[in-house]
Parts: structure tokens; C-alpha cells; sequence
């Protein structure tokens, strides 16, 4: 391939590594010893997350939607697997796992019903989706539950394997499971088709409804899989545990050069989003600033980038038309 026609395809990706290799550096300059092989399984782990809650929030705004309910599925997902410890365990925990993931699968479809079938506007239905899972969690469990972060979750989360994080082989794996279905099979082609033009999509003979409820349902699998992940991670779950990957996987899409209004961009992009996240977490957490400051610094920063990218993507689409 001609290197600028390389260049031209791809220089959105490349132009997000960049960025995350820029950042690395200047946190590795700000805390002497930070590149160290346990610093980065640490990065890589939390980037692993927040890349896991935004795959299904990559496909959803490919189609030219949003999905709000992506931290109360994280929340219910990573309560009831710590409730289910205390009940489960060996292969029936195992089961109840897959089960909790099958269920924000469910949950997420119930979102794309909502979308395709009662054309409930995405924000609105996954918003209320949010807002009910609050509800139903927090008064289920009056606002504490007991039990343990199952084993197998803590080996997902903080194992390693050969020196090598457990955490991001799995996220290696979802990463290669969904640029393949992005890229090379026709439910990925219809998803692009549906974000570019979904009336042409329809005349196409794509099941634009069954196309889209299914990204949903991608949506809250991941959702509820990253929760998983965190419980494992911190080995106990409480209310709001996952009020900040709201923010966090649409800004990683953002981020990552997808665009918001649909029908272009890729997951690898996303990547680079939630790689950027995490390294912006850890340049606020060396500069010693309060955690209000932190906050602050940290909602500015992800507006501005998210913006700038934003804009440029917009900037790219129309210099193609």
C-alpha cells in the first residue's frame, strides 16, 4: 500500500498512539520508576475496564446511538456476582457468571427494543434503563451487601501468566473478537451501513431493528463483563461502583476517533481512548493534587480532548464528502 494512502487511512489511529506514548513519558518524567513492569500491568489492567465497558458503547455509537445505562448494568453485574459467592461455588459459580453476562446481554436488548421497536430516543431509553437498575439494586441490597470477589475474578483481574497481566490477555482477546466482527463479518458492515444512512441501509435488505437491538445487547454484555472485572480487581462492590465509566467508554469512542454521529471509526481506535484514560488517571494521581482537584482537572482535560477529537473527526468526514 502507497505510504500516503497509508498514511491518510490510518493517521486517526496512529495520531491516538501517539498520544498515549507522549503521556507515558511524561508520567515516566514525573514519577521516576513508573515504567516500571508492575506500574504498567497496573495501567494496563484499569485501561482493560474501561476499553471492556466501551466495546459495546463503540458499536451502539457506530449505529448512531448512545448508551447511558452502561454503569448500573456494571453495578448490578458486579453486586450480584458478589452476592452469588456466598452461594455458589466451583462450577455453579461458574454458571452464575456466564448467567449474570447473559443477563446484560438481556438487559442491553431490552435498550435496543425500546430504540428500534417503540422509537424511544437512545438517551432517553438507556437513561431510564440507568435510572431503574438504580432503584431495583439499591433496594434490593439497602445500600450493603456481604459476600467476596470470586476467586476466578481475581485471577482475571490481578493474575498474571508468565509475567504477562491475565487482564490484558483477556481484553487482547476482545479486542481481536471484535475487530473481527467489525471487519470482516457482514453484521460489522451493517452496523457502518445503519450509522451512515439507515433508510439506505434498509432498502439494502439489512435488518436494520435485529442490527441494532443486538449492538445493545453487545452493549450491556460488556457493560456487565467490565463490572466483573472491577469487582475482581478492587474484591468488593458497592453502590455507584460504576457511575464513572459512564463518562469514561463514551469518551474513550470519542477519543479514539469514532465518530459520534455514527457510521465511522474503529474499536482499535477505542483502545487508544481507553489507554489514554488510564495514563490521564495516573499523571492526576503523581501530581499528589486532593481528590476534588483531581476530579476537576480530570473532567476539564477529558472534555477539551473529547472535544478537539471530536471536532477533527467532523473536520476528516467532511473533507471526504
Amino acid at each position: 500500500m502507497d505510504k500516503t494512502l497509508f498514511w491518510k487511512k490510518n493517521s486517526t489511529i496512529i495520531s491516538r498512539y501517539l498520544i498515549v506514548v507522549i503521556l507515558f513519558i511524561l508520567i515516566s518524567v514525573l514519577r521516576p520508576g513508573f515504567a516500571s513492569g508492575t506500574h504498567i500491568r497496573v495501567l494496563l489492567a484499569e485501561a482493560a475496564i474501561i476499553g471492556c465497558a466501551a466495546i459495546g458503547q463503540t458499536l451502539v455509537i457506530i449505529t448512531g446511538g448512545i448508551d447511558m445505562s452502561v454503569p448500573w448494568i456494571f453495578n448490578a453485574a458486579a453486586m450480584a456476582a458478589f452476592t452469588f459467592s456466598n452461594i455458589y461455588s466451583g462450577a455453579g459459580l461458574i454458571v452464575a457468571l456466564i448467567g449474570i453476562i447473559l443477563a446484560g446481554f438481556l438487559l442491553g436488548l431490552l435498550n435496543g427494543v425500546g430504540v428500534t421497536c417503540l422509537g424511544i430516543p437512545s438517551i432517553v431509553m438507556t437513561l431510564g434503563m440507568n435510572t431503574i437498575l438504580q432503584g431495583v439494586v439499591t433496594g434490593l441490597t439497602s445500600g450493603s451487601i456481604v459476600g467476596y470477589a470470586p476467586e476466578i475474578l481475581n485471577f482475571l483481574a490481578t493474575g498474571t501468566v508468565g509475567g504477562i497481566s491475565v487482564a490484558l490477555l483477556f481484553w487482547l482477546m476482545l479486542i481481536a473478537v471484535t475487530m473481527l466482527l467489525l471487519r470482516k463479518t457482514s453484521y460489522g458492515r451493517a452496523l457502518y451501513a445503519l450509522g451512515n444512512n439507515r433508510v439506505v441501509a434498509n432498502f439494502s435488505g439489512i435488518r436494520v431493528k435485529k442490527t441494532e437491538a443486538i449492538a445493545y445487547g453487545i452493549s450491556g454484555m460488556s457493560a456487565a463483563m467490565a463490572g466483573l472485572m472491577l469487582l475482581g480487581r478492587t474484591g468488593s462492590a458497592y453502590l455507584g461502583m460504576g457511575n464513572e465509566f459512564q463518562f469514561e467508554s463514551i469518551a474513550a469512542v470519542a477519543l479514539g476517533g469514532v465518530s459520534m454521529s455514527g457510521g465511522s471509526g474503529s474499536y482499535l481506535g477505542t483502545v487508544a481512548g481507553a489507554l489514554t484514560i488510564a495514563v490521564l488517571l495516573s499523571i492526576l494521581t503523581a501530581l499528589n493534587l486532593s481528590q476534588a482537584m483531581q476530579q476537576v482537572l480530570y473532567g476539564i482535560v477529558l472534555f477539551v480532548a473529547v472535544l478537539a477529537a471530536t471536532l477533527q473527526n467532523a473536520r476528516n468526514k467532511s473533507s471526504k464528502l
